[in-house]
């Protein structure tokens, strides 16, 4: 069961209990987002900055391949530090299938946080 005694230093509300389950999911999904896809078995950090630089690159690539002009598709550093892979994207459809991909697992992995929430017997929580 719930122990309010591991978070609180007191008898929480319904509010407060559910505040801190709703928060919790919210991390999870956030940490979803940030680390839990992977292009062609590589990871692939979903932080703010690099949906932005992708979702920049793909929009000029998208406009260049759409007007005939020549382009030079990216290369972005995936797995981690430790062990980095450098993947150089070769054809606009596979660059293509890579903006579609992340941008589906980020989807995926909002409407499961949705779905985990909206599932919640709330009634179990009562105190």
């Amino acid at each position: 069961g719930f122990n309010y005694r591991e978070r609180f230093d007191h008898k929480p509300t319904h509010d407060e209990i559910k505040a801190v389950i709703v928060s919790l999911i919210n991390e999870q999904t956030d940490a979803n987002i940030l680390s839990g896809f992977k292009w062609k078995g590589n990871l692939v950090w979903l932080s703010e900055a690099n949906q932005l630089n992708y979702s920049r690159d793909f929009a000029v690539a998208y406009y260049c391949e759409k007007k005939g002009e020549d382009y030079a598709l990216p290369t972005y550093k995936f797995g981690t530090d430790d062990k980095p892979v450098y993947y150089l994207f070769e054809t606009f459809e596979e660059f293509m299938q890579f903006s579609k991909s992340w941008s589906q697992h980020i989807a995926d992995a909002v409407s499961e946080g949705w779905n985990e929430k909206n599932n919640i017997n709330w009634s179990g929580y009562d105190v």
